[in-house]
């Protein structure tokens, strides 16, 4: 996506008819992991405050609240047979951008509410079949924190 025409691709993505086939297959797949991972918070009582939630300096798939709680997560998902683990893709540098994300997100959303809650960095790790449909997920809680 070219960075200029951002507004322009948000507003064409969100009309009728445009939104799937502008994404590519592995948009595509990810979406699906998103909405699976977000289905599965919220049968565990959590709400979703945001997803895809972009700043400067990155983004972040899921923010989730329960209990006191927002859990700013991560999901990664890979295909049979990719050789690796999704959860592995969360190297430093990505970690880096959530952490600075959340910062931004806490500072424009969270007005002087920061204080009463804790905050947690979860990876959601989805693996996909050969169809691109969820297989299995692993959830990890406290992933990460901030150095």
């Amino acid at each position: 996506m070219i960075k200029d025409f951002k507004p322009i691709y948000h507003f064409l993505q969100n009309m009728p008819g445009i939104r799937n086939f502008s994404l590519t297959q592995r948009q595509k797949l990810g979406r699906r992991s998103e909405k699976h991972v977000a289905d599965k918070l919220r049968a565990k009582g959590y709400t979703i405050l945001c997803r895809n939630y972009e700043s400067g300096a990155g983004e972040i798939d899921i923010i989730a609240f329960r209990k006191g709680t927002v859990a700013f997560v991560e999901v990664r998902s890979l295909t049979d047979g990719a050789g690796a683990r999704p959860e592995e893709s969360v190297d430093y540098g990505k970690q880096k951008k959530i952490i600075s994300t959340a910062r931004a997100y806490k500072a424009r959303h969270m007005h002087g509410k920061a204080s009463q809650v804790f905050f947690r960095f979860d990876v959601a790790a989805v693996r996909l079949n050969h169809k691109g449909r969820v297989r299995d997920m692993e959830y990890y809680e406290d992933a990460f924190r901030p150095v």
